[in-house]
């Protein structure tokens, strides 16, 4: 009996370990002919409009993205940018400036959690507060599911989707219009 559960034991341990962590498997070389890693995450579910999102944040907040650094949690590369909250949308948010908590880097394909902030550019972004284990307060906030971003496009224009995964979030919304999409959904 002890053998048998000690095999199904190792072969519970060998699925559960081939299906985690960073993978490099389909990597991309830049210009200095390095590999670009590509970062996979499980994603818990898609948002299917702000309303959802709105459930599952603290706000909602006009940023610009001030300064990025890039760090590492449990030996996962991690991006940190400091933004500029602009404006508070909806929700109660009292800082002026937070930092966002980014898996992977600037250049990485990260598909599942959309790409790094980029400084010196406009978002949208709904948030709510990064901890590492319940009540632990780091100081840090991340995109709601990775999918509560909107980058303001380059004629003031438009916001576009910038988060990762294929929620039914809409693709673009024009700036006059954001405030009232988010306010209006229950």
């Amino acid at each position: 009996m002890k053998r048998i559960f000690a095999v199904l034991a190792a072969c519970a341990a060998v699925v559960l370990a081939s299906g985690c962590g960073a993978s490099d498997s389909s990597p991309k070389p830049n210009a200095s002919n390095e590999r670009n890693p590509v970062l996979h995450a499980s994603r818990v579910k898609d948002y299917n409009s702000f309303a959802e999102l709105k459930r599952d944040s603290v706000a909602a907040v006009s940023v610009t993205a001030v300064k990025s650094t890039v760090g590492s949690l449990n030996g996962v590369a991690t991006t940190t940018v400091e933004v500029k909250v602009e404006k508070v949308l909806w929700g109660k948010l009292n800082e002026v400036s937070i930092s966002v908590l980014q898996l992977g880097k600037a250049g990485w394909g990260l598909e599942d959690s959309g790409a790094i902030l980029e400084e010196g550019q406009r978002y949208v972004l709904f948030v709510h507060p990064y901890h590492l284990k319940p009540n632990d307060d780091t100081g840090l906030y991340v995109i709601t599911g990775g999918q509560g971003a909107y980058k303001l496009d380059g004629e003031y224009s438009e916001y576009n989707f910038a988060g990762g995964g294929h929620p039914r979030l809409p693709e673009e919304v024009s700036v006059k219009d954001f405030r009232a999409h988010i306010l209006n959904e229950q």
